[in-house]
């Protein structure tokens, strides 16, 4: 589903519920949100004036070689997947989010918006554990 106020489509009734391979990756997965929903590259992110929070670019002078390369762009570099609010890595495949994230019952729940940043998306230590805490004796 989309992120509440991000103004993305929402996907179409019949697809909200996916049947996949434990092993998809979260990227294959925005792929699929791509093209369920018809979403498309907002183009490439710029900063504010005063350089705190970034916005999408949105000047119509952009050149066409500027346009091409925000076509080519994969879905994962625009789009993130969120889990718990957390937005997660493109790498990360769906038996680790089950594991480590999830960690309930019943269906995944993932939510989609467009991304915020060009800073790689790393799994949240939160998330990571080490065994070697859990086995003080």
């Amino acid at each position: 589903a989309p992120e509440r106020g991000s103004g993305l489509p929402p996907l179409p009734q019949e697809t909200m519920r996916l049947s996949a391979n434990r092993m998809i990756r979260v990227r294959k997965l925005l792929t699929y949100v791509v093209e369920k929903t018809g979403i498309t590259d907002p183009g490439p992110l710029d900063r504010d004036d005063d350089g705190d929070s970034p916005t999408l670019a949105g000047t119509p002078q952009r050149n066409e070689e500027e346009e091409g390369e925000s076509k080519d762009r994969e879905p994962s570099q625009w789009l993130e997947l969120c889990m718990n609010s957390q937005p997660i890595p493109p790498t990360c495949c769906l038996a680790t989010l089950k594991v480590y994230v999830w960690r309930g019952g019943g269906d995944l729940e993932l939510v989609y918006r467009y991304r915020t940043s060009n800073q790689p998306i790393s799994m949240p230590r939160a998330y990571v554990t080490d065994d070697s805490r859990d086995s003080s004796g």
